[in-house]
């Protein structure tokens, strides 16, 4: 071959090709760890929002009786948001470990 030719040999492509597709089907993520995953965070979110309805209700009543619990109330209702950030932070580490 001379110097500035390309290699046109459809044998060197298709091993080229094929080491790619390797790749790319190595770092796919198997269906049950996907799923996994969903139910990890999928809990953490019906969790969070079942205990922010309940202080919500309960927040609301307070400020209703007192209105310098509405910091506290505040405060006390976006806690369980953290809790659905740990499920991501969970679910992200499970996708990524193999």
């Amino acid at each position: 071959m001379k110097e500035g030719e390309k290699n046109t040999n459809p044998l060197e492509r298709n091993k080229k090709q094929s080491y790619l597709l390797k790749i790319k089907v190595n770092k796919m993520v198997e269906p049950i760890t996907a799923i996994a995953a969903a139910i990890g965070v999928g809990i953490c979110a019906v969790a969070a929002g079942y205990a922010e309805a309940k202080i919500g209700v309960a927040a609301v009543g307070a400020m209703s009786e007192n209105e310098k619990f509405f910091g506290k109330g505040l405060i006390m209702t976006v806690l369980p948001e953290t809790i659905v950030i740990f499920g991501l932070i969970v679910s992200i580490m499970i996708l990524n470990a193999h």
